[in-house]
């Protein structure tokens, strides 16, 4: 049997340019979010946030992610 998590938020912030941890720990602290984490692929990350590759687990709808800056359906479709 398939549980849905309780309601949550992914937060995923994309800068033009560098950034140190310190500035993104920053922003985190003002929402009071756990500690940030380096994306390295944000395609998979995307698809991770819905489960797309995980068919056992509870699936998403990708309607459902609030993008803004970024295409969703891109980053999550290529």
């Amino acid at each position: 049997m398939r549980h849905k998590k309780k309601p949550h938020w992914h937060i995923v912030l994309v800068f033009d340019g560098v950034k140190r941890y310190e500035q993104v720990k920053e922003i985190s602290d003002t929402i009071n979010a756990t500690i940030p984490q380096k994306v390295h692929n944000l395609q998979g990350l995307m698809r991770y946030f819905i489960h797309l590759d995980n068919p056992e687990k509870a699936q998403y709808d990708f309607k459902d992610i609030k993008a803004v800056g970024i295409n969703a359906t891109l980053e999550i479709y290529g």
